[in-house]
């Protein structure tokens, strides 16, 4: 394909995981939030295409399998031991309830928010980011960082809102090897394990263009204070909102102050 085809493969790319990341961003059923994550991680792998980075899209389709197979089958999880409620709203607290999902949702979210180092999302998300910056793409770079904070926001905030704060519904936890094992299968491969898993696409694929190692290195600092920074705004969000509804309720529950004087 001509380059102007490729780049705009690369906008198209770039739209889709900003504008799912968003609508994400305002679910309140928790498969409706990984379902336009699933929307946004695309828009990665076609932002790797439009920039020339053939690896990195399929790297990314492969870690993206592992962490987003994860985050869907726990979610399932999540909605059996909640008597099949899926409002994330009318859920809180489940991390006692159902520990071994909470886990899995703490490394998927992780892989998919790709915090440095110890998740494969963050390899595969990383050579995407690079590749737009090797070859001169930057605005694309720009819109994948912002896609990296949006990603990390609206993941743990649905983690915080699922699992912290106040319990409202009684969750009962889902039992055997056949429950568990498929989650702990893929919570291993969402992490840097996963990772290490590379397909073999060397002679398959046009050579990517690579960064200088200084560049590759503020990169990935850079994108690892955006997706942290993603992580505890999102937690301000929930701690904040929380609040506000501890207050209307209290407000509610407070008799008028006419009636106090009669």
């Amino acid at each position: 394909m001509t380059p102007q085809i490729l780049h705009l493969v690369g906008i198209i790319g770039a739209i889709t995981l900003v504008m799912a990341g968003f609508a994400a961003l305002v679910q309140t059923d928790i498969k409706r939030v990984l379902a336009y994550s699933t929307m946004s991680q695309i828009g990665y792998m076609f932002l790797a295409l439009g920039v020339q980075a053939w690896d990195a899209a399929i790297f990314h389709l492969m870690t993206h399998a592992f962490f987003k197979a994860l985050l869907f089958l726990a979610s399932g999880s999540v909605i059996l031991a909640c008597h099949h409620e899926q409002n994330i709203f009318k859920m809180g607290g489940l991390r006692k309830s159902i520990p071994l999902v909470y886990a899995c949702f703490l490394v998927g979210g992780a892989a998919l928010s790709a915090l440095p180092l110890v998740t494969a999302g963050f390899f595969s998300k990383d050579e995407i980011l690079a590749g737009a910056m090797a070859n001169g793409h930057i605005n694309l770079m720009v819109a994948g960082l912002v896609g990296a904070f949006m990603t990390s926001l609206y993941t743990f905030r649905m983690i915080f809102i699922v699992f912290h704060g106040k319990e409202q519904i009684h969750a009962h936890a889902g039992k055997g090897i056949t429950h568990h094992l498929p989650l702990i299968v893929l919570m291993i491969l969402s992490t840097f394990i996963g990772a290490l898993i590379v397909p073999p696409l060397q002679g398959v694929l046009p050579q990517t263009t690579e960064l200088a190692h200084g560049r590759v290195l503020t990169l990935e600092i850079t994108s690892g204070v955006v997706a942290i920074a993603g992580i505890l705004i999102g937690r301000m969000a929930v701690a904040g909102q929380t609040h506000a509804c501890d207050v209307d309720r209290q407000q509610r529950a407070r008799p008028p102050a006419g009636y106090l004087v009669v």
